[in-house]
């Protein structure tokens, strides 16, 4: 069972021709662990949209893989279609689900941006919660103009600079990439070819014109009829049954009136509990109350009494998964000594109360939090670390050096080899991350950025001897133990 889960919504600019679907759909398969729950295509707005989940890591990997080869096989010199868009991949949201927070969610969007600029030379804009530009939150102001008018502006005006990657866009255009709350998109269909009509509800019912707060619509034309087409950014103070009843008495009023509705991807089951409810006037209904509620919670409680079989990391790295074993090891090793450098504080705690007990509580509580961090990375490896991962790696390295120097001090004396050993642990790891990061730094093209960052390590270097040094002083005074 997955502990820590993000979605991924990738839309794509192609519908149109299916074996161009199916690769970029191999792409986000070829990963371990991540799951593709559904695939929505449309015709007359020629465009894909992608739902996937599973852990942090592989989901950036399998997102990565997916806008690689969408760049490849998506010219957007040739697309046409109804609806807006800007890339061949044109917006990638990342979606916390479980275990994960909001801004866990922007720093992998981040992580993404930067590695699909820097590897990919695709500029990238950073949008909703993500955004570094209050206008950026608004897909609709990245995307004004569409692909025509930022190939056009991109490298003369400073408001459309991106985030990430070049000021100049070739055929794969650009690409949004953020992280938001869960989105509903629906579509209304209408018994009119007047695509009038539809614009003029789109505009009475979205928030931008005085409508619906959680709720963004515009007007189509799709397989001959005109279609309302609707995001619901937040389907509980927007609920779905009472936007549809809105567009119903709309379209009477200009004499026509709704065919059909669609579901572009996937619905949460409360927002579907909701519009029942109201539908058959329930004053309130309770998940206890759905038998699926009931069966899904028996599943959860089976397969946690049943934890899957792993393979051992180890046998992994020496059968050749993941593909960087280096990386795999450095966060393997730096998990080890944040395990032993809890260990030491919890025991100190417990053993040996001296005074220091806020010292020690602090750094068992960083020491636990960072072992998470590693321990992830360790057992879920996206094929290649970025820059940006990299260096997030040796920030928490310092930080596991100040709970091991704090241990070292105040720590339970028998427990003092248990810290020698942490010190050496994450002295290796650090050298290990520092090689793969240099082999990075050689393959770059932004030659600032290099010198920022080998001065970054130069002086983390400086931080970590001078770690080392007040661990080993108070390890040779309290235990006569040395480093090697």
């Amino acid at each position: 069972m997955l502990s820590r889960i993000v979605e991924c919504v990738p839309n794509f600019s192609e519908a149109r021709r299916p074996e161009v679907i199916e690769d970029i759909l191999k792409s986000i398969r070829d990963i371990p662990g991540v799951y593709i729950l559904d695939r929505h295509s449309d015709i007359d707005h020629n465009r894909t949209v992608i739902t996937f989940v599973g852990n942090p890591n592989a989901v950036i990997e399998a997102a990565f893989q997916a806008i690689s080869t969408a760049s490849k096989l998506i010219d957007l010199n040739l697309h046409r279609g109804e609806h807006p868009r800007i890339g061949a991949t044109d917006v990638v949201p990342l979606i916390p689900i479980r275990n994960i927070s909001m801004q866990e969610c922007v720093e992998l969007a981040r992580i993404l941006g930067e590695r699909v600029g820097t590897e990919l030379g695709i500029p990238v804009y950073l949008y909703e919660d993500a955004a570094t530009r209050q206008e950026r939150k608004d897909l609709e102001n990245i995307r004004r103009g569409q692909y025509e008018r930022l190939k056009e502006e991109i490298g003369i005006d400073p408001d459309r600079k991106p985030d990430f990657g070049p000021s100049k866009l070739g055929p794969a255009g650009a690409t949004v990439i953020g992280a938001r709350q869960f989105l509903v998109a629906f579509n209304v269909f209408l018994n009119t070819d007047d695509i009038r009509v539809a614009h003029k509800i789109a505009k009475a019912i979205r928030h931008s014109s005085g409508g619906w707060r959680y709720l963004k619509s515009k007007g189509f034309m799709v397989e001959g009829r005109a279609q309302v087409s609707m995001n619901f950014t937040n389907y509980r103070l927007t609920p779905l049954a009472r936007v549809v009843e809105t567009i119903r008495r709309e379209a009477e009023r200009y004499g026509t009136s709704i065919h059909h509705s669609e579901l572009v991807g996937l619905i949460p089951q409360q927002a579907l509990a909701d519009a029942a409810a109201w539908y058959l006037q329930l004053e309130e209904i309770h998940p206890q109350q759905i038998f699926e509620h009931h069966l899904h919670e028996i599943i959860a409680t089976i397969s946690s009494e049943t934890p899957p079989a792993e393979q051992n990391l180890l046998e992994q790295i020496a059968s050749g998964y993941p593909p960087s074993g280096s990386d795999t090891a450095a966060a393997l090793t730096a998990a080890t000594a944040c395990a032993l450098s809890a260990r030491a504080a919890r025991i100190s705690l417990d053993k040996a109360p001296n005074g220091n007990e806020q010292w020690l509580e602090a750094a068992l509580k960083k020491a636990e939090e960072l072992h998470t961090c590693f321990f992830q990375t360790a057992h879920h490896p996206p094929p290649q670390l970025s820059i940006t991962h990299f260096i997030k790696m040796i920030n928490d390295l310092l930080a596991l050096f100040k709970t091991i120097q704090t241990n070292a001090e105040f720590g339970y004396e028998p427990i003092l080899a248990d810290i020698a050993c942490a010190t050496s642990l994450a002295s290796a790891a650090f050298s290990s991350i520092i090689t793969s990061l240099q082999r990075l730094l050689n393959q770059t093209t932004d030659q600032q950025q290099a010198q920022e960052i080998r001065q970054k390590i130069q002086d983390s270097q400086q931080q970590i001897e001078g770690f080392r040094n007040d661990v080993q002083s108070a390890l040779l005074e309290r235990g006569n133990i040395s480093l090697y």
